[in-house]
């Protein structure tokens, strides 16, 4: 029978002394290279939720190396690979960036969530989106480069 925690109570005996990820014990790696673990996901949204997490304490994607990033595509493209024999469809979540349960982030450290079968948006279904025509697509790429300061 499975025992079923709520999830602050989880969050309150991890205690905030050490990372989560930092501390979590390799025994339960599923796959590692040298940079990154992959592990079941521990609070998951479906049955074989994966998640991909780098060995150092990283909060933003902008601070991994060139080979970091390179292992975490391994590892993802290894995994979700793996998982397509099984499942149609699959959900890649990038979690990066401060906790805060606004976005649903609840650890310091950034992972990757392979989720199969389910379909993760907090905006609303693609019948919930307006389609740009061109010439506003074009007016709003442009506002987007200007705020970001992006060069051609």
């Amino acid at each position: 029978m499975l025992r079923r925690m709520n999830y602050d109570d989880f969050l309150e005996k991890q205690g905030d002394s050490q990372c989560f990820f930092c501390a979590y014990p390799q025994d339960l790696f599923i796959d590692q290279n040298q940079y990154f673990f992959v592990i079941l996901a521990r609070a998951a949204y479906t049955e074989d939720h994966l998640l991909v997490v780098p060995k150092d304490h990283v909060i933003f994607l902008n601070e991994l190396s060139s080979a970091q990033l390179d292992a975490a595509m391994a590892l993802i493209t290894k995994w979700t690979a793996k998982l397509h024999e099984t499942y149609p469809w699959l959900t890649l979540l990038l979690r990066d960036g401060l906790t805060g349960w606004e976005l649903g982030k609840s650890v310091n450290h950034l992972h990757f969530h392979l989720i199969p079968k389910v379909a993760v948006t907090a905006i609303g279904n693609r019948d919930d989106r307006e389609y740009f025509d061109n010439e506003t697509f074009s007016l709003k790429t442009e506002e987007f480069k200007e705020k970001f300061k992006v060069e051609n």
